[in-house]
């Protein structure tokens, strides 16, 4: 197990715990460093954060744990969404990568090419003119632009 959940997962508990039972809305902003956070009380440009009601608990402690479940509800809901964030983001970086290399490959082979030819509808070879061989390359450095950095 991570050490930092060892140590984190204590403190958040025992930080639920100690909030007082004044409401039962959640909060959820973004710091300055880009850090989400959530708390029981709002803060300017806080928005609220709508978690399903679950049954109460003792009625002394429903308040108190309401406000954790929430509270948690929430954290775990953040981490859902950054995972799948960054999940998408990894993928879209890989497809990038992939066509980068197929763009720059391509331009590299029409560039070094003699002669370009492409096939007809009847399986014969048909070579290009040099118009057409430019606007080839144009098109795959075009390519080469969007995909890679």
């Amino acid at each position: 197990m991570n050490p930092w959940i060892r140590i984190a997962a204590p403190l958040l508990t025992a930080a639920l715990l100690g909030v007082a039972a004044a409401q039962a809305e959640v909060y959820r902003w973004v710091d300055e460093n880009g850090e989400v956070h959530f708390s029981d009380r709002p803060r300017p440009g806080a928005s609220t954060v709508r978690v399903p009601k679950a049954p109460a608990p003792a009625p002394a402690e429903a308040g108190r744990a309401e406000r954790q479940r929430r509270l948690l509800e929430a954290w775990q809901a953040e981490r859902i969404r950054k995972r799948e964030a960054r999940s998408q983001a990894e993928a879209q970086a890989r497809e990038r990568r992939r066509n980068c290399a197929i763009a720059r490959d391509n331009l590299r082979q029409y560039r070094s090419a003699r002669a370009v030819y492409r096939l007809n509808a009847e399986g014969e070879r048909v070579f290009m003119d040099d118009t057409e061989r430019s606007r080839l390359i144009a098109q795959w450095q075009g390519e080469v632009a969007r995909w890679c950095d």
